[in-house]
């Protein structure tokens, strides 16, 4: 097969271009343009050199990990890692509650930041997570204001305001057999919730310092 090399020199300052789009961020027209390219270098005859050159391109594209500013975004990743050594250690009510106030306020500060697609898919783990914690935090409220006629030891009185939350995350519900008004789901409920909290912590940590991360991963919330 013959190299039409007048035709790979027409479509090279757009490979050119393919590489500059690539190395700022426009994954969606770099993968277009290959398209299109491949298209081109089919009907030119040029299938060689153009193979070659989209594999430069996809291999390009696949191995770039676009950088998140880490300054930008240090006091919502350090509020975010507070809560999680807090709740890894040991910790009350009254200091959870204070340590997802300061998460809720720099999750804030955040989003409103001028970001790259990376950014923003940080800070949105980062909510996420906080959601989450804000989640078991009103199940722990409910344990904290149980009263005498609806405590079953090591359990938790699903309040009104509760359901949607122990049906969110599938919570294993205890009935009194006594009442059907009165369900309970067990204290451990609030532990469970946290680890999916972390789960998008981490999540957010690897995507903070450009490790690789698994898009497949399902997250629960």
């Amino acid at each position: 097969m013959r190299m039409n090399l007048r035709n790979t020199c027409r479509i090279f300052p757009d490979f050119v271009g393919l590489l500059i789009q690539s190395s700022i961020g426009k994954r969606g027209t770099a993968y277009k343009f290959i398209a299109r390219l491949k298209g081109v270098l089919i009907m030119k005859g040029t299938k060689v050199v153009g193979m070659v050159l989209i594999f430069i391109c996809l291999l390009m594209i696949s191995c770039r990990q676009e950088k998140i500013n880490q300054d930008k975004f240090k006091d919502v990743y350090r509020a975010a890692r507070t809560v999680g050594a807090l709740t890894g250690i040991g910790v009350n009510y009254q200091e959870f509650q204070e340590a997802i106030h300061k998460l809720a306020i720099e999750v804030i500060i955040a989003q409103d930041m001028d970001s790259s697609d990376a950014e923003k898919e940080l800070v949105s783990l980062f909510a996420q997570a906080l959601a989450t914690y804000k989640d078991s935090q009103k199940i722990w409220s409910s344990k904290i204001e149980k009263s005498q006629e609806d405590f079953i030891p090591g359990y938790i009185f699903i309040r009104r305001d509760m359901k949607e939350i122990v049906e969110k995350y599938s919570l294993p519900i205890k009935e009194n057999k006594f009442s059907e008004y009165y369900k309970y789901i067990p204290e451990e409920s609030i532990q469970m919730i946290w680890l999916l909290a972390e789960a998008y912590v981490d999540k957010a940590v690897k995507l903070y310092y450009g490790e690789p991360i698994d898009s497949t991963t399902a997250l629960k919330g």
